[in-house]
């Protein structure tokens, strides 16, 4: 069984994550698949400096933030940069799938990627939108309007409720949210 894992920045997916993994799921975070994908050295860093500018990369090294300024204030170069990396993704995913047991995708962009096609339940974390941005503030040393751009970025709360199986609200207590993780996947992982 293949479970889609998903939802807005900062709602806690890599908290649910690892909640799952150690209820013996095998995890798959596709935010590391991308970084696999861009590693030092990778080919697709010639095809992000030519579309996006020699600043995105120095030294054959990605310059993730230089990137993120880019790719975060215009729609248009964010599905460039979606075209470029999700079909590299995709398939680094689809070589780490194991045979057996369970595998979660922890994938913020799980419907962008057209992942949730690979995907035989999904589940959205959310939370709201004060308790997210805290949270990144804290968490990546961004500006708060850098993180308000990201999250004007993405998809709205209520796509997640409306397009996945499941919801997950984070908008509470850590231990409310383990339990109901572990509620929620308890069910899934017994299916």
């Amino acid at each position: 069984m293949i479970i889609g894992l998903t939802g807005q920045t900062g709602a806690g997916k890599t908290a649910a994550a690892k909640v799952i993994e150690g209820m013996g799921a095998h995890i798959i975070d596709c935010d590391m698949a991308a970084r696999k994908v861009t590693a030092p050295g990778a080919q697709v860093l010639d095809t992000i400096a030519r579309t996006f500018g020699e600043s995105t990369v120095k030294d054959n090294v990605l310059d993730r933030k230089a990137l993120g300024r880019i790719v975060f204030s215009d729609m248009e170069k964010k599905k460039q940069l979606e075209d470029i990396l999700f079909p590299l993704i995709t398939a680094y995913i689809k070589e780490n799938i194991p045979k057996d047991g369970i595998t979660v995708l922890d994938a913020p962009t799980l419907f962008e990627a057209g992942l949730e096609k690979m995907c035989d339940v999904t589940v959205a974390v959310t939370a709201d939108e004060d308790i997210r941005l805290q949270r990144l503030c804290r968490r990546d040393g961004l500006s708060p309007e850098d993180i308000a751009k990201r999250m004007a970025s993405q998809k709205s709360r209520s796509f997640f409720e409306e397009n996945c199986d499941y919801t997950l609200d984070n908008s509470a207590d850590e231990s409310s949210f383990t339990e109901a993780v572990k509620a929620l996947f308890g069910r899934l992982l017994t299916s």
